[in-house]
């Protein structure tokens, strides 16, 4: 092989850049963050990498909103975490609280209970049987709070599940 062959790729930039990230938005739900580290990968920054998220925004390839709203949906039904997690993780991805807020508002309390209800019984059921009621309420709590649930809720739940 030619040596030429052993060379990196040089990075795509302008066009093919915002291209690539058309195609990549098109087909999942991509944040401004996401993106923006995308552009960073392909050694594109500053102003032209503004120009590729202003016009993938306009184009409606990339909303924050639309974004938050997959994110919340996705994460409370299908990995079963709770409001506080889910606010976090958005967070962490750069979302104004104004959307983070508006999202989390698909979120019922009745949905969060009955789903924290429905993962307390599937954990208690996979681990070891406590004989202490103390240690089985406090394990319980601590995995209900890890995934993000309020201390309220938590505490509803487990007091529910044991009795």
């Amino acid at each position: 092989m030619r040596e030429k062959d052993y060379k990196k790729k040089s990075p795509k930039k302008g066009s093919s850049a915002l291209a690539a990230l058309q195609r990549m938005c098109s087909m999942r739900e991509v944040c401004t963050f996401d993106a923006r580290q995308k552009l960073q990968r392909m050694e594109i920054e500053g102003e032209e990498a503004d120009v590729i998220i202003a016009s993938l925004t306009k184009d409606k390839f990339i909303d924050d909103a639309r974004y938050a709203s997959a994110f919340v949906r996705d994460k409370s039904r299908l990995a079963g975490w709770g409001s506080a997690k889910i606010k976090y993780a958005l967070r962490l991805k750069k979302v104004s609280d104004e959307i983070i807020t508006e999202s989390l508002t698909q979120i019922g309390d009745g949905e969060q209970r009955e789903q924290l209800l429905k993962i307390l019984t599937v954990k208690m059921k996979s681990g070891k049987s406590e004989s202490d009621g103390n240690k089985l309420y406090a394990k319980l709590m601590r995995f209900a709070l890890s995934r993000g649930f309020s201390y309220e809720t938590a505490s509803w739940a487990v007091t529910k599940i044991i009795g």
